[in-house]
């Protein structure tokens, strides 16, 4: 029975597969030309170990960063490899480790092998790196580390290859399955497969709760979200080091969106981390930061992690590949910067700023920032009336710049400061994904002013003027109207419960075209902030149909009906065509609230 086996069995009360990772994979297809690597050409990195020569029980030792910024010694030994156990063509070992606080001074296992240990470098007896560590074997905390090989992660620096598919887990191969089973342990605990160590999103400014309903709105499942500290102090290049702390962030600043890991190597200028993907996008834009971590919380029941302050950019990441990131020391990558100022009657003001090194974050990253921003100067979950401007400034193919300006109003019962930041982010999620134009954003800014007066309208009885008397219709009333004739309308509006808003009327008045004789339509009203927008999941000024051009849609998102605006339309169908008449009439706070009613043309 093998080394791995016996050490399998010892833990076998545990679950054998850590299944906290954000991603993990089943198979890759690497470069079939070899390359020259990283290591070849810079005599700065130290020279790969090579796996087929690891014997068990060989010494190894490594480092990785626990608390601080200067790197803890670990010890340990080689345990086994798994044939293709990363991917195709790359193998992963097994070492059983001790020191840092992956064990305590007894030697028992104390925090295992942590969240944020992905990429802390092994070494063996003379000095050459086995590897990184990067996967691990264990729910509750373990000593039991997967490596990944160096010589696969010196390949980054000139993998140019697409990123292979991924799956969530690493799969056991069969031959250890069948090992496994043959010594005692059940076929559910064999068959998951070793996992990624966890690679959360941490992003700061945001509580728990926030976090928990953004990643379900966002639809950010796949990157789990966790609270994580902010960018702090400027940190110099020479603070990446093996085993130090590192980050790869999609944006920095106020709202810092960031993956927390450990330097592998750094071959002047040229830096490895991580031993695993964070996203797997191949190629990748993302700003380089150093880390200071505060500490490592011990998890026994979904495993220990690293909690860390993310450091000013020092340079950029342009790889994410199977085998760990990649990128460089020097200048940040270009970045989008999103400013945001926020006022309340109670007299906070605040203004923040982020910059998004990630394009394809860019939606979710502003409305995060926004959110927090919100939440920092509204100093509590709770009601009131807010009025919301932003602008966002894009540069098109051409190279000319185009501008949204938009403004509204909201108003909530209960959490104010959630209902705000979703039109804007149907916005500029419409910008980067519209169908005309591959744009880039150039910037974006925001201006909030938050108010504890809860104004809001509801709306109530909807009226038509017939025989020279008001009459109430219903959801299953139908109005008979003479084709030619005009159809005269009016909704209540009335203040919902706790709101400070006076009780009014919105009139409107509906010409029948003569060609509808003999058809039937709906005639309806609603509050600009019914649910019918942003909560219904429809687009601003989706009411207003088609655009053929991106400065169309630009102008159709500028001029859609605000959320304190009443709505009326008719929707008839003729032998012309489709008939419809559509009025808005402001008022001086949200609507909420739906009706209509069939109309029958004579």
């Amino acid at each position: 029975m093998s080394r791995f086996i016996r050490l399998a069995l010892r833990r076998r009360g545990r679950a054998l597969l850590a299944a906290t990772a954000a991603a993990a994979l089943t198979a890759a297809v690497l470069p079939t030309t070899p390359t020259a690597s990283a290591a070849d050409a810079d005599p700065g990195c130290p020279e790969a170990y090579p796996v087929a020569d690891l014997r068990d029980g060989d010494p190894v030792h490594g480092l990785t960063v626990s608390s601080g910024t200067v790197p803890d010694a670990f010890t340990g030994e080689y345990v086994g490899t798994i044939k293709n156990g990363i991917a195709l063509g790359v193998d992963m070992v097994m070492v059983e480790l001790s020191g840092s606080v992956i064990t305590d001074e007894d030697g028992n296992v104390d925090r295992g092998i942590w969240a944020g240990m992905s990429g802390s470098p092994v070494y063996a007896a003379d000095g050459r790196l086995i590897g990184a560590v990067s996967y691990g074997l264990s729910y509750s905390p373990s000593d039991i580390a997967g490596v990944t090989p160096a010589a696969a992660m010196y390949d980054l620096g000139k993998y140019d290859a697409k990123a292979a598919q991924a799956s969530r887990t690493v799969e056991t191969t069969a031959r250890a399955v069948t090992e496994l089973r043959a010594a005692g342990l059940q076929a559910g605990q064999a068959q998951p497969g070793f996992s990624r160590l966890s690679m959360p999103l941490a992003v700061s400014g945001l509580g728990r709760e926030r976090l928990g309903r953004l990643t379900k709105r966002l639809a950010l499942g796949r990157t789990p979200l966790a609270a994580g500290g902010g960018t702090g102090a400027p940190s110099a290049a020479d603070a990446i080091v093996p085993g130090g702390n590192i980050a790869m962030a999609m944006s920095y600043g106020d709202m810092t969106a960031a993956g927390v890991g450990t330097v592998t190597a750094v071959c002047e200028g040229s830096v490895l981390a991580f031993g695993h993907p964070f996203g797997l996008t191949g190629r990748a834009t993302a700003s380089l930061h150093g880390a200071d971590a505060v500490l490592v919380e011990r998890d026994s029941s979904l495993g220990s992690f690293k909690v860390a302050n993310v450091s000013s950019p020092v340079g950029i990441f342009t790889q994410d590949r199977l085998a760990g990131i990649f990128g460089r020391l020097g200048s940040a990558p270009r970045s989008t910067p999103v400013s945001s100022t926020v006022t309340s009657t109670e007299g906070n003001r605040r203004t923040g700023s982020s910059h998004v090194t990630d394009p394809a974050m860019a939606a979710d990253v502003a409305t995060m920032h926004l959110m927090s921003n919100l939440d920092s100067v509204y100093d509590g979950y709770r009601g009131g009336t807010g009025a919301l401007a932003w602008t966002v400034t894009v540069r098109r193919p051409n190279g000319r710049q185009a501008t949204l300006n938009r403004r509204d109003v909201y108003s909530s019962a209960g959490d104010l400061t959630w209902s705000m930041p979703w039109d804007f982010h149907l916005d500029l999620r419409r910008i980067l994904t519209n169908r005309f134009e591959d744009v880039a954003v150039v910037r974006v800014e925001q201006r909030a002013r938050l108010s504890t007066s809860f104004r809001q309208h509801r709306l109530g009885a909807v009226q038509v003027l017939l025989g020279g008397r008001w009459v109430t219709q219903s959801r299953r009333s139908t109005v008979v109207k003479r084709a030619g004739k005009t159809l005269r309308v009016r909704a209540w509006l009335e203040p919902a419960r706790g709101s400070t808003v006076n009780r009014q009327w919105a009139h409107f008045q509906a010409r029948i075209p003569r060609s509808a004789r003999g058809r039937f339509g709906v005639f309806s009203v609603r509050g600009g902030q019914s649910g019918m927008g942003q909560f219904a999941g429809l687009q601003p000024g989706a009411s207003a149909g088609p655009v053929g051009s991106f400065p169309a849609l630009l102008h159709q998102m500028a001029a859609a009906p605000t959320n304190n605006t009443v709505t009326a339309q008719l929707n008839l169908r003729t032998p012309n065509g489709p008939y419809r008449y559509e009025r808005h009439v402001e008022k001086p706070a949200p609507v909420v609230g739906l009706g209509f009613f069939g109309v029958a043309v004579r």
